[in-house]
């Protein structure tokens, strides 16, 4: 397995015990709850770094119909001949370089039939200070510019920005001690 990955299953490993009561006292939870709460997630959808399954746990909450499939991104998911409505991925785009990122948002386009949701962290000057002093912290990349420069010229006709907040998401107690800020994204295409 890659170095990086296996680091990444490493520090998501260390710290899967107490990730939802650590996680749920941050506003990241609150504003994915307000995701999930205030758009429409009916029909299938694929958790792309679901971790401990937290966007399953508030949909089901909210009752609304929906099958989700929890998955880290493995080869058996591009053979899936499922129909997708919704693609969501949180808390996992920032360890994908800028071209992964855009590639990303390509493929999502491909196969999403009526929303993609994801966040983007705002890596700090400080974190990339602390990541280039500490080889075994995480590395991460700032999404921010490419995703303004991409929504401005290569979204697709049908397609709108219906959610794009910007704001403090949580602390990183477990590598950095920084505070990371973070974009909440939600795309919808236009009714047929």
């Amino acid at each position: 397995m890659d170095t990086l990955i296996q680091r990444i299953v490493d520090t998501y490993a260390e710290c899967a015990p107490t990730y939802d009561e650590e996680v749920t006292q941050f506003p990241y939870y609150q504003t994915l709850k307000n995701l999930v709460f205030t758009f429409d997630w009916a029909g299938s959808v694929p958790d792309l770094g679901c971790g401990t399954g937290l966007l399953g746990q508030l949909l089901y909450e909210k009752g609304e119909p929906f099958t989700i499939m929890g998955v880290d991104l493995s080869p058996a998911m591009t053979a899936s001949p499922s129909i997708i409505n919704h693609v969501a991925c949180f808390g996992t785009l920032t360890y994908l370089n800028h071209n992964e990122f855009l590639t990303f948002l390509e493929r999502a386009l491909d196969v999403a039939q009526r929303s993609i949701t994801f966040d983007m962290e705002d890596v700090s000057e400080e974190y990339r200070k602390k990541m280039a002093e500490d080889n075994t912290i995480l590395p991460c990349y700032n999404h921010t510019k490419a995703w303004k420069a991409w929504k401005e010229s290569k979204l697709p006709a049908g397609w709108g920005v219906v959610y794009d907040e910007y704001g403090l998401q949580y602390h990183d107690n477990h590598e950095t001690g920084c505070d990371i800020s973070d974009t909440m994204v939600r795309l919808e295409k236009a009714g047929d």
